[in-house]
């Protein structure tokens, strides 16, 4: 199976898509002019798994593109060798690189990162809330994912958007939702509607049940959106409405983010 896309590419291009993994022999950016973090995080993510036997990739012919997924350390996690020189520039006030992350450790070096690269750029409420939300995200992933309890991650500012995106490669909502004897979910894209709920994925001993829908509502009240791609069900929220529904791709774990746009 052969993937093409072109223009700017979001999460929303990879769901409509045929993402089946095991299935992807060639992926071809060639013609995309932008990668969202949305897009870029769970492609990365993808890649430094298949890393041993991953699919053809055909890079963007844009040099101004190459040099942003070279900076953003796209190479590097993907294992995808760049013929491209790119001058390292300071991250300061723009972004957190696509980042590896598989423990406490790193998670932590992860929000002092965070911290330290929109400190000086964004309010400090709106940092609060966005540390917060970030970390609730993380800490999901290495409490909730199983034993492929690791993810990448990666936050950006790019003028006055906004956007963190995390993807892992663990168990899914659905099945970590059934891990509950209160629930019997059947279908990902009813898991991934419950799960930004308020308090239903509440384990009594352990968990509030809060933590995605506190994501989601943070996001939707700045204006912006949240995203949850579980198996074939997708999930987002914005100011005015809720969509989740059964896709063509198909995510092995929880692709997940948020994205609003400063005022």
């Amino acid at each position: 199976m052969k993937l093409v896309f072109s223009g700017d590419l979001r999460i929303e291009d990879l769901v409509l898509a045929h993402f089946n993994l095991g299935l992807i022999k060639e992926i071809n950016i060639r013609d995309v002019h932008f990668i969202y973090p949305s897009a870029l995080v769970p492609l990365a993510t993808f890649l430094y798994e298949k890393r041993e036997h991953k699919p053809k990739v055909i890079l963007p012919q844009s040099s101004e593109l190459l040099g942003y997924l070279k900076r953003m350390n796209f190479d590097k996690i993907s294992g995808i060798e760049f013929n491209f020189q790119q001058r390292r520039n300071p991250p300061e006030g723009r972004f957190v690189e696509l980042s590896l992350i598989k423990s406490k450790e790193d998670m932590d070096k992860f929000m002092k990162n965070l911290k330290v690269v929109f400190e000086n750029e964004i309010e400090k409420s709106t940092l609060v809330n966005i540390l917060e939300a970030t970390s609730e995200l993380l800490e999901n992933v290495l409490i909730h994912a199983g034993e492929s309890s690791w993810c990448v991650a990666m936050a950006q500012k790019y003028r006055t958007n906004i956007e963190v995106a995390i993807s892992d490669r663990g168990i899914g909502i659905r099945e970590s939702l059934s891990q509950n004897k209160d629930y019997h979910v059947p279908f990902d894209s009813i898991a991934v509607q419950l799960a930004a709920k308020r308090g239903v994925t509440r384990d009594k001993k352990r968990f509030s049940g809060n933590g995605l829908w506190r994501v989601k509502t943070f996001a939707t009240e700045m204006g912006g959106n949240f995203w949850l791609w579980s198996g074939n069900g997708f999930y987002m929220a914005y100011p005015w409405a809720e969509t989740a529904g059964k896709v063509k791709g198909y995510w092995k774990g929880t692709s997940t983010g948020f994205f609003f746009k400063r005022a």
